[in-house]
């Protein structure tokens, strides 16, 4: 980096990001080479994702009504960002990641540390600061990806069973309680086993996967867009009470809808994650670039959102333990919900279960609401986290998103 060697205490705090790990991750097939694949991935697109993170101090109200910014002083600071290699739709080309951190518009560190090994499969991006005074912060963070729609094969999916032995390391890190997922809750581990009643290895992993998403459904009602404004309007937060208190109220953001499914489907024993992705067709409409958009996927505007429009879906995992190969299926809840409050017959596709024409124009950023190490957040959610020294003790954050289609080069893909 240059800013310098690490401080002893940088050393320590750094080797502390990297915990808690869950040993080596390991990438399955999307499908097999002898049958059908449970899932396929369709229609590529080519994206590069600009995310920012805005930080300043809180603004104090002088004389005359003028608003003015306070000043920071760090010794040090660790920034961390999510920044993921692959989900069931999409894949990260983290060799062309490039970043800037910048202090009062001065860059200060224009090099990422990439960090994996956390649930889920969840990376990191880090970036450190030493020796800084100033009034904000922003992190600037262009990830170029590729994404899909998928296609899923139910029929195949139905006749995987349930392992005799251990999910593998990274389908069983995602087993685990994280913030705003109270899989552990015991309001969650009543509501899973009175809808499975206290069998939910009786049927399939698939089969359960819908029965759970079906009740999941009828159960609460998502209202609002999730957004925590902040005083200007911007975009400042996600809005969220976690999935057990949103199942006892049976009402929430759309975020707590996936994340009680996503709990559900953990208390049930089915390894699933959370992914949070920027909905690039509803936030940019036509300035996205997007021809002919699926009428499924909602409003396209003539005009970009005023706010970026994030958007909240789950993963589970099927794992064919014969063949050694296994699949992240999505399950949108939050689109579902959107059609109907009613779940449709059992013996019948779904759409959005799997099949989801949509996930090309969905740039997943997360698999967490907030990064699973021991940073701190400003406030709401954001993705984002930081660990300052000394302690900052006010700021407000802004978080701002853009996408545009990612040129070709020599025909070939990046």
């Amino acid at each position: 980096m240059r800013n310098g060697l690490f401080t002893q205490f940088s050393i320590m705090l750094a080797l502390s990001l990297l915990l808690p790990a869950i040993g080596a991750e390991r990438v399955f097939a999307q499908g097999g080479a002898d049958e059908a694949p449970v899932l396929e991935r369709i229609d590529p697109q080519d994206w590069t994702v600009r995310a920012q993170v805005f930080a300043g101090s809180q603004p104090l109200r002088g004389r005359r009504g003028i608003w003015f910014g306070t000043t920071f002083d760090l010794e040090r600071a660790v920034i961390v960002f999510p920044l993921l290699k692959e989900t069931a739709s999409s894949e990260t080309h983290v060799d062309r990641i490039d970043s800037e951190l910048r202090i009062d518009n001065v860059v200060v560190d224009d090099e990422v540390t990439l960090m994996g090994g956390f649930p889920s499969g969840q990376g990191l991006g880090r970036w450190d600061v030493q020796d800084v005074r100033g009034q904000t912060l922003r992190l600037i963070v262009n990830i170029p990806m590729t994404t899909w729609s998928t296609r899923y094969n139910e029929e195949r999916a139905m006749q995987i069973d349930w392992p005799t032995g251990e999910w593998p390391g990274l389908p069983k890190s995602a087993l685990q309680h994280q913030h705003h997922v109270d899989s552990n809750h015991p309001v969650i581990q009543r509501i899973v086993d009175r809808w499975t009643n206290g069998a939910p290895k009786s049927v399939p992993p698939a089969m359960l996967a819908k029965q759970l998403a079906g009740k999941t459904l009828e159960h609460m009602q998502p209202v609002g867009q999730g957004v925590v404004p902040d005083r200007l309007g911007r975009f400042g937060g996600l809005e969220m009470q976690g999935s057990a208190e949103a199942a006892i109220a049976k009402r929430g953001s759309p975020f707590d809808l996936a994340s009680l499914l996503c709990a559900v489907y953990r208390a049930a024993g089915l390894p699933a994650r959370v992914v949070i992705g920027y909905d690039i067709h509803q936030s940019l409409g036509q300035a996205s670039g997007i021809v002919a958009p699926h009428p499924d996927c909602g409003e396209f505007r003539d005009v970009p959102s005023n706010i970026p429009i994030l958007h909240a879906w789950v993963e589970f995992f099927l794992y064919d333990e014969a063949a050694e190969e296994g699949w992240w299926i999505p399950v949108d809840i939050v689109r579902m919900r959107q059609f109907s409050s009613r779940a449709q017959p059992m013996n019948r596709p779904w759409k959005f279960f799997g099949t989801h024409e949509c996930l090309n124009s969905m740039a997943p950023l997360s698999f967490h609401y907030h990064p699973p190490t021991t940073v701190v957040a400003l406030g709401a959610p954001g993705l984002w986290g930081w660990l300052p020294v000394p302690e900052i003790p006010s700021m407000e954050q802004v978080l701002m998103f853009d996408a545009m289609h990612t040129p070709q080069r020599g025909g070939q893909k990046p």
